[in-house]
């Protein structure tokens, strides 16, 4: 799959979809999940890409500062795009945060595009205390997906079952 340019990354805002990047480390055929224990949230690290900011630069800005600078260095940056989601937002969410276009322009938000991407981490151990999260496992498919299932918002629930899904149908967890 191809990484859009930040032009198409533009024409999504046009549309008014905030475009961001969601991390799938990998290891050992094992997919890294965070929780949020302010929202009882398993997640994967994940982040808006700015205006004019490629996909790639927004995933290495975005995925040191959710899982930490140390550990990011240690992971293949060779990255793999294996698919994208979005949300669209009821009414009343719309505009839940100001988005613009690369000249400028305010665009009525009513959702957010997710592009997936998988990073393969040499190894398992990361300081939790540098990351905004409570908690991490790194967990094969069908646990991941029984906590997924769980999410209580459906858009987020969605959004991660679709990515785990992914994962597991191109090979990458078991």
């Amino acid at each position: 799959m191809e990484i859009p340019s930040v032009e198409k990354l533009d024409e999504t805002r046009k549309k008014g979809f905030r475009p961001g990047v969601v991390g799938c480390f990998i290891n050992d055929k094992e997919v890294l999940l965070f929780l949020k224990k302010e929202f009882n949230l398993w997640t994967m690290p994940q982040g808006g890409a700015q205006n004019k900011e490629s996909l790639t630069e927004s995933l290495e800005k975005k995925m040191s500062e959710e899982v930490g600078s140390e550990f990011f260095k240690t992971c293949n940056h060779e990255y793999v795009l294996i698919g994208e989601d979005l949300v669209e937002f009821p009414p009343e969410r719309h505009n839940v945060l100001d988005l613009f276009t690369d000249t400028g322009e305010k665009v009525e938000m009513i959702g957010k595009v997710y592009f997936f991407f998988v990073i393969k981490s040499p190894g398992r151990d990361l300081q939790i205390s540098k990351t905004p999260y409570n908690d991490y496992f790194w967990m094969s498919h069908k646990p991941a997906l029984f906590l997924a299932n769980k999410i209580h918002q459906p858009g987020k629930r969605r959004i991660l079952v679709n990515c785990l899904n992914l994962l597991k149908e191109k090979g990458f967890i078991e």
